[in-house]
């Protein structure tokens, strides 16, 4: 589990763990995808939301940047 923002190294750090069933929208450069949790897109798969964010910086934990996305290609 992350400790420290990854960028400022702050430790004001939210994590975030919902279940989110299939009724999830993402919105990528006017390309929708309405349903489960897409998993290339850093912030979790299929039921579940999950992500830390720093509150300090905004940065959101994880290895950036992240290839292009699905719902991008589509």
């Amino acid at each position: 589990m992350t400790t420290t923002c990854q960028r400022c190294k702050n430790k004001r750090l939210l994590s975030v763990h919902a279940h989110s069933r299939d009724c999830t929208a993402f919105l990528i450069g006017g390309k929708e995808h309405v349903g489960y949790v897409p998993g290339d897109l850093g912030l979790g798969k299929g039921d579940a939301v999950e992500f830390t964010m720093c509150l300090d910086c905004g940065q959101v934990a994880g290895k950036f940047p992240l290839p292009q996305a699905e719902i991008e290609k589509g």
